[in-house]
């Protein structure tokens, strides 16, 4: 009598007591629908329509060190595939046993998926996928006017792996009542909302070969600069100003006057250590950059002045000194004022 055929792995191990019996296997499996997921519907020559919403919850926070920020999102897609048309109502189906586009995040850095990854068959083979997700999206910010800088934060969703003659990407219209938005609040709290857009936008990833098709959602964010006026900007103002003092003390009071200059300059620079860990390490200057350099040279320049006057008493030219100390007590705020003018507001 023959040997019954068998199927071993690697390893010797046996799988399948018969090849007929496997090849029936995988005929069986395919019969019941699950190989739909390697083909995309037919669509003649024309790539398959996908329509994507994306609907901003929350927003917690924009790192400009790290040049990202964290949000939760809620994205919903739509297509047409008549091969799962069927007389019912709505059936659920696991997201593995149909064809889909394999939507991905581009941006994304680290995200936390909270639905199952199932899909909603409608009668006339209308599938409707839905997902919510929450972590991190990377973000090229520019801040040159830091901290009075608006930026765009972007979410770009692509098909993986099609070309836009296979997939094209297209915004959910008003229409289906299933569209694009965002909550009426954020909980950020030092940035404000300024407008939302969301559009089909293409994408070249490597430059020489065709693209895809891509949803661009953008978030056009404005940074709330009270924080920073109230918590370094006017401080900075009151620590040069108190450099100021020196020049309406004695001129032979020249312990005192030197120490008062040195405090205001070791107080800037300690300001500026604490202003840099909000920041990356960026080859630019910032407005607040530019802000704290000038007031540095201010006190830097006080400092000099203090010295200069203490050489002069002691030659006997207490008279120049006071003169230049009454020079100083107006050239000293009108500069500062223009400088803090220039700095923050016309760079």
């Amino acid at each position: 009598m023959k040997p019954m055929m068998t199927i071993r792995c690697r390893r010797g191990r046996r799988l399948w007591p018969n090849a007929a019996l496997a090849m029936a296997a995988i005929l069986t499996l395919c019969s019941l629908g699950l190989g739909q997921s390697t083909s995309r519907p037919a669509t003649g020559d024309a790539p398959t329509i996908v329509r994507v919403g994306l609907f901003v919850l929350d927003v917690d926070a924009i790192d400009s060190a790290q040049q990202s920020f964290a949000a939760n999102v809620y994205i919903e897609a739509q297509w047409m595939d008549p091969r799962l048309a069927h007389d019912g109502g709505v059936i659920k189906r696991p997201l593995i046993d149909v064809w889909h586009p394999r939507l991905q995040l581009l941006n994304q850095q680290k995200l936390f998926a909270t639905f199952p990854e199932a899909v909603e068959v409608m009668g006339n083979g209308e599938v409707i996928y839905r997902q919510r997700y929450w972590g991190n999206f990377s973000q090229p910010l520019r801040l040159h006017k830091f901290p009075f800088d608006h930026q765009v934060l972007t979410i770009q969703v692509v098909p993986g792996g099609y070309t836009p003659s296979e997939v094209e990407i297209a915004p959910l219209s008003e229409a289906s009542g299933r569209m694009s938005g965002i909550s009426p609040s954020f909980s950020v709290a030092d940035w404000a909302v300024v407008k939302w857009d969301v559009q089909a936008s293409p994408i070249v990833l490597i430059p020489g070969r065709e693209g895809m098709s891509s949803l661009l959602f953008s978030l056009e964010m404005t940074r709330e600069s009270a924080y920073y006026i109230i918590k370094v900007i006017l401080p900075l103002c009151m620590i040069v100003a108190m450099s100021w003092v020196s020049f309406w003390i004695d001129p032979d009071e020249v312990s005192v006057n030197v120490s008062v200059a040195i405090t205001s300059v070791l107080t800037i620079v300690a300001y500026r250590f604490s202003i840099g860990e909000t920041l990356p390490k960026i080859a630019y200057l910032t407005r607040m950059d530019a802000f704290t350099l000038a007031a540095m040279f201010l006190v830097f320049l006080a400092v000099i002045q203090v010295v200069v006057n203490s050489m002069l008493v002691k030659r006997g030219h207490k008279q120049i000194a006071q003169r230049f100390d009454r020079a100083a007590r107006l050239a000293y705020p009108a500069g500062f004022a223009c400088m803090l003018v220039w700095t923050l507001f016309l760079m």
